[in-house]
């Protein structure tokens, strides 16, 4: 079943936008994934619920974010 996410991203000013949203996609793609993702990297718990507070939690220690 697919699911669809949405990310809202502010572009550093010089930042090339392509590249921002591929490893943008790459990475919440890595963080949900089933098998590798989630906060320990032992995969993504399938009951488990993305919510907004996790979401920012892990984008904040994201390197497509900038700080």
């Amino acid at each position: 079943m697919p699911i669809w996410v949405s990310v809202g991203i502010a572009l550093i000013p010089g930042a090339d936008r392509t590249q921002v949203e591929d490893a943008v996609e790459r990475q919440v793609r890595a963080f949900l994934s089933p098998l590798t993702g989630g906060f320990d990297e032992a995969g993504w718990p399938l009951t488990r619920t993305v919510d907004a507070a996790g979401s920012r939690a892990w984008s904040r220690g994201s390197p497509a974010w900038p700080r």
